[in-house]
């Protein structure tokens, strides 16, 4: 039904489109099949239903208006100079790229070598499970509370009944050093990771306060082996070869061109304004 709709609207597209005179003056705007299809479609998914024959209009001539409004400002020069729309363009023109590049998907055979040739990037560091305490630090004793409460858990005092209540986790699952030092801070971190499991070690000052810590649990470094990553191993070596035909692709464009670049002379302030240098 929506396609008799379209099918009976193209008549009337041509004329709201194609008024007399524009082919004489060259501003000729066109409103093929295929973009009338394109706006009943997208019309459809946002509201559910297909257009009427005056919505359908409606969506012809909002096209238009913006067809005409685009060139327009392609004629004053408005795209010039305008980062937004320079990085966008510079967007399309890659995607264009890879959309159009023949990358032949890999063997098993080349997948496992390009596996075999990146394996640091698939190494899983040691992670460490966690058990925190944390003091505030209040009016700077946050230290001195936390080395007061070493000794009691030395003593046999449960961890539960120390530490101040805060937004921190007190318990962190296997995570790594890097997870550590973004939930307690790199001291926190390095000392989870210097620690024997089992023992409360501390305190270890952060910009909360003070820590005390203990390692539950750990697991070493481990490689895994390329059949528990080949989809994963299969995307990076896409996104690889995707950015190796991105750069061939730019190369081949910078040959194309003269690039002169007015470097200021070094003794210009403004040079060593912009380095972080003293001005004068």
């Amino acid at each position: 039904m929506a396609f008799l709709l379209i099918a009976s609207l193209l008549f009337v597209a041509d004329a709201v489109v194609s008024p007399e005179g524009a082919a004489q003056r060259g501003d000729r705007i066109t409103v093929s099949t295929g973009r009338l299809l394109q706006l009943a479609e997208s019309y459809r998914l946002l509201t559910g239903v297909s257009p009427t024959t005056a919505e359908l209009q409606n969506l012809v001539l909002d096209f238009v208006d913006e067809e005409i409004a685009y060139r327009e400002a392609i004629d004053l020069g408005l795209d010039r100079d305008d980062t937004v729309i320079r990085r966008r363009l510079r967007q399309k023109v890659e995607f264009a790229t890879l959309d159009t590049a023949s990358i032949e998907a890999p063997t098993d055979a080349q997948l496992g070598a390009w596996f075999d040739a990146h394996r640091p990037r698939y190494r899983v560091p040691e992670r460490r499970a966690l058990r925190a305490i944390t003091f505030l630090d209040e009016e700077g004793s946050a230290l001195r509370r936390a080395e007061r409460a070493l000794q009691r858990l030395g003593e046999g005092t449960a961890a539960t009944a120390l530490g101040d209540r805060t937004l921190l986790p007190e318990t962190l699952p296997l995570t790594t050093r890097e997870g550590v030092a973004r939930q307690l801070g790199e001291d926190a971190a390095a000392a989870a990771f210097a620690a024997a499991p089992g023992r409360w070690v501390g305190p270890v000052a952060s910009v909360y306060g003070a820590h005390l810590l203990r390692v539950q649990t750990s697991e070493p470094p481990r490689q895994p082996r390329f059949e528990d990553l080949r989809q994963q191993v299969l995307e990076d070596w896409t996104r690889d070869r995707e950015a190796q035909e991105l750069e061939a692709f730019r190369q081949a464009l910078r040959a194309r061109y003269e690039v002169v670049v007015n470097w200021p002379e070094t003794g210009d302030p403004r040079v060593a304004a912009t380095a972080g240098g003293p001005s004068r």
